[in-house]
């Protein structure tokens, strides 16, 4: 968004430099009052790149302001185009969004929280960085970043940090001033530490005919807590094609916005001899279970950890490999 007509031409710049990005770009003219129109800008842009004085930024922001969790990244820019100002959500993306316009405008970037200017690794990239989804506020493990306090990461999956990191068990035996968990088991861990869930679960469905997305939902929560796993690391609901046509089936995945997996009967036939089968089941479906197998199957062959069986539905959730966004950098 932009003021005045130097402005304009360093938005359009920018947008250039945006869409090389991949990113999906809008460019507006800032028209009175501005505060409503930045409204409109934060309630539907996940980043904002504002072209006018910092102080017409901050005065029209700040009212707006949510959650660090929530809010969108703004980037404020010059008319000149000779500074790029990370004003809220650095560590969500602002900082790098300054950084990405000020090599692309010829301009500096602005960055002043405090993790980046010392070129250290904050909680929240290391999330993005991992594909992990963050429990809790990362206040207390950035701070103990920033003063450059021990921070240790345990987890037993394999992830991609500058932090030092050990297994799950040595949680207790390693001493540290704080730490970050990475699991989808629900642990505890000491307070001021921070929690974060790889996305790396798979739910097995299979329900009756007709069955209602809530029914759906409490099972597969149900399931998750009898597994003793975080709601946030599901990342899949699998079943056979003729359960994935149910509407209830279909709904409960759009909510708990995962995807939903298709598990063709032939694949189930070539593994169900390790699962309970039933005969009443396969008249009905032509295999002898669906929950366990698609579980199974559409977590890639990882283990099942947790059944439910009630109301005519059945769960199961089993763990595919995690992959962190890393690859093997």
């Amino acid at each position: 968004m932009y003021v005045t007509s130097p402005g304009r031409r360093v938005a359009e710049r920018a947008a250039e430099v945006l869409r090389e990005e991949g990113c999906e770009v809008e460019v507006w003219r800032a028209r009175a009052p501005v505060s409503g129109m930045m409204e409109l800008l934060v309630r539907k842009c996940d980043a904002v790149v504002c072209v006018m004085a910092l102080g017409i930024v901050v005065r029209t922001i700040a009212p707006l302001l949510r959650s660090k969790h929530s809010d969108p990244a703004v980037v404020c820019v010059d008319d000149a185009g000779r500074f790029a100002i990370s004003v809220v959500s650095g560590h969500r993306g602002a900082n790098r969004l300054a950084e990405i316009l000020a090599e692309g405008l010829g301009a500096r970037a602005v960055v002043t929280t405090s993790t980046s200017t010392q070129g250290l690794e904050c909680a929240e990239e290391f999330e993005q960085r991992n594909g992990l989804v963050m429990e809790g506020d990362a206040k207390q493990i950035n701070s103990a970043i920033a003063n450059r306090r021990r921070v240790a990461v345990f987890s037993d999956l394999r992830v991609c940090t500058a932090l030092e990191v050990y297994p799950l068990k040595m949680m207790g035996r390693v001493e540290c001033d704080a730490g970050i968990v990475v699991t989808p088991e629900l642990l505890e861990v000491p307070e001021g530490w921070l929690v974060m869930r790889p996305c790396c679960i798979v739910a097995g469905v299979g329900a009756r005919r007709g069955v209602e997305a809530e029914r759906v939902l409490a099972a597969v929560s149900a399931c998750l807590e009898t597994a003793n796993l975080s709601s946030l690391s599901l990342c899949a609901i699998a079943t056979i094609p003729k359960k994935a046509e149910e509407r209830g089936i279909q709904e409960a995945a759009e909510r708990l916005d995962v995807e939903l997996r298709v598990v063709e009967p032939e694949q189930i036939l070539q593994v169900e001899h390790r699962f309970r089968c039933s005969e009443f089941v396969r008249q009905k479906v032509g295999v002898g279970a669906v929950a366990e197998p698609c579980a199974y199957l559409g977590s890639g062959g990882g283990r099942v950890l947790g059944r439910y069986a009630g109301g005519g539905i059945r769960v199961a959730v089993a763990e595919q490999t995690f992959i962190s966004r890393c690859g093997d950098n």
